[in-house]
């Protein structure tokens, strides 16, 4: 028979029913020696499962862990299980719960609830989350609490959660060990230090001083305007009356779709875009980043930032397949990753899936190879060396549709492209800032491998004269940086240095008809 004990907060949160149970002379369990001093205070003996968190891999296998010893000593006599907050709150209690019939509950202050009192918020109308269980968190549901934000990495994905959803600059309260402090949302995942107490509670904001809405905002827009005493406008107008400007906006859609404005065609669409990248690089001694182990797609949000585990979708060939790089052709339904191998040094890899097959995988949970971090921001100043587990797609399930490798290039690839079944790879040095320039190269290969373009060198970057007239580069300094092709031009990018800009480096994009 098992019976569980929240705990609380405070050792006065223990109940009178849960002082009684522990001291009935039944075996028992506290979750962590760290939140045992209610017990310890009524003289009974107990042990402690901190042992199981050493042996956990994730937060998922802990609390299965946990549950498993807990059911596993009840079947040899009685146990109480005493967890921190409240059984509600607690995932293993609720593991134990379902696999236990007629389970006792002793509950107490959950950790939420401590969060919101001493942030001093007590609207009824709340809401709250694990962090762990924050994706069924659909809408700015406020005054909310986040609790479980037990590490940095957590913190930064509660952060980039609620940043898109309420704004980088909302006002939070930051509670750990019964301590407030007040931060904006962005600095959540700056704080010096978390544990399994610390929360993040924010109070409701009212609907003029919101700086981000959704359609829930929109709704109470709409019914202040049509309400009595609100806009003479909107409280007359009917389906028929707004046919014309239903026409006027789909109109301007069409528009831009003619005169090919992207820019203009996501405005008037709200079309999402997304970013595809190599990701979970391992820092290496000189400060940069190697070896991805995983490509990612990333919501473009302009001013974001973006750490590994805030991708939205990763994608995962199998274990040795590293330096991964995509290219996405979306009007041919394909997604190919170039990556390098540990047993094939020397060669280039290239492999090619359908995209909305890709896409389509279910998610699954893999253990990369050990990497290191940090070192080099105020965000994340100190190294740190872990093994990540991460939600992936597994491309290793799928049959592709095109696979080959090539020898290494002569010099350092610059970037690549798919389009129409042909491969564009782009070779580049940056020359050395003394009059001499770089140099870059084109090279173009079907899906089987063959070159049906030979190795071309891009003639303008070498072209000094020109480069110093377009006011682009006076010393020579220009590098190859990434190619694309949309609307059957080829655009390849380049880095470079003028003095004009103080040194800055500068973007350019040179446009070229396709061979």
């Amino acid at each position: 028979m098992v019976s569980i004990v929240g705990l609380g907060i405070d050792p006065s949160d223990l109940t009178e029913g849960a002082k009684q149970e522990l001291l009935s002379g039944k075996k028992i369990i506290v979750r962590a020696e760290r939140f045992a001093a209610a017990v310890r205070a009524l003289g009974v003996s107990f042990e402690t499962l901190d042992c199981v968190y050493e042996s956990s891999r994730n937060f998922d296998s802990l609390h299965k862990n946990l549950a498993a010893r807990v059911l596993g000593a009840a079947k040899e006599r009685d146990v109480v299980y005493c967890v921190p907050g409240s059984v509600e709150e607690d995932i293993s209690a609720q593991i134990v719960l379902k696999k236990s019939r007629g389970a006792a509950v002793f509950d107490s202050v959950s950790k939420s609830a401590d969060a919101f009192r001493r942030a001093k918020i007590f609207s009824c109308n709340r809401a709250a989350y694990s962090a762990y269980d924050l994706e069924k968190y659909i809408r700015a549901v406020l005054p909310l609490c986040v609790y479980d934000i037990d590490c940095d990495l957590v913190a930064g994905d509660v952060k980039l959660k609620l940043c898109d959803m309420l704004g980088d600059e909302t006002p939070c309260f930051f509670v750990k060990n019964g301590k407030v402090k007040k931060i904006k949302l962005y600095e959540l995942d700056r704080q010096k230090e978390y544990d399994e107490t610390t929360a993040l509670v924010v109070d409701d904001t009212p609907l003029l001083k919101k700086k981000r809405f959704d359609f829930y905002d929109l709704c109470e827009v709409m019914r202040r305007l049509r309400a009595p005493g609100g806009c003479p406008w909107d409280r007359a107008q009917t389906h028929e009356s707004i046919r014309k400007n239903m026409v006027e906006e789909a109109y301007e859609l069409v528009d831009a779709i003619d005169s090919k404005d992207d820019g203009k065609i996501v405005e008037e669409a709200g079309d999402e875009r997304f970013v595809w990248v190599g990701n979970y690089a391992n820092r290496v001694d000189d400060g940069n980043y190697w070896h991805e182990q995983v490509v990612s797609r990333i919501r473009y949000n302009p001013g974001s930032t973006h750490y590994p585990w805030n991708s939205d979708e990763n994608y995962f060939i199998e274990a040795g397949c590293l330096n991964m790089n995509p290219a996405v052709d979306a009007a041919n339904d394909q997604l190919a990753i170039l990556y390098t191998r540990v047993d094939t040094p020397g060669r280039y890899c290239w492999v090619v899936y359908s995209l909305s097959e890709a896409k389509a995988l279910p998610e699954e949970t893999v253990t990369l190879q050990p990497l290191s971090y940090g070192g080099e921001t105020e965000s994340y100043p100190l190294r740190k060396d872990v093994t990540p587990e991460v939600r992936v797609r597994n491309l290793s399930r799928l049959q592709p549709l095109a696979r080959f490798s090539i020898p290494t290039p002569a010099i350092a690839w610059q970037g690549y492209e798919i389009h129409d079944g042909r491969m564009y790879l782009m070779e580049g040095t940056s020359g050395n800032n003394d009059g001499t320039t770089g140099e870059a190269y084109m090279t173009v290969y079907d899906f089987e491998g063959r070159i049906v373009q030979s190795r071309t060198k891009v003639r303008a970057v070498s072209d000094l004269k020109a480069l110093t007239e377009a006011g682009i580069t006076e010393s020579g300094y220009i590098e190859s940086e990434g190619v694309k092709i949309r609307r059957g031009k080829l655009f390849l990018g380049f880095a470079s240095q003028s003095k004009k800009d103080g040194n800055r480096r500068r973007a350019n994009i040179f446009q070229y008809e396709l061979p």
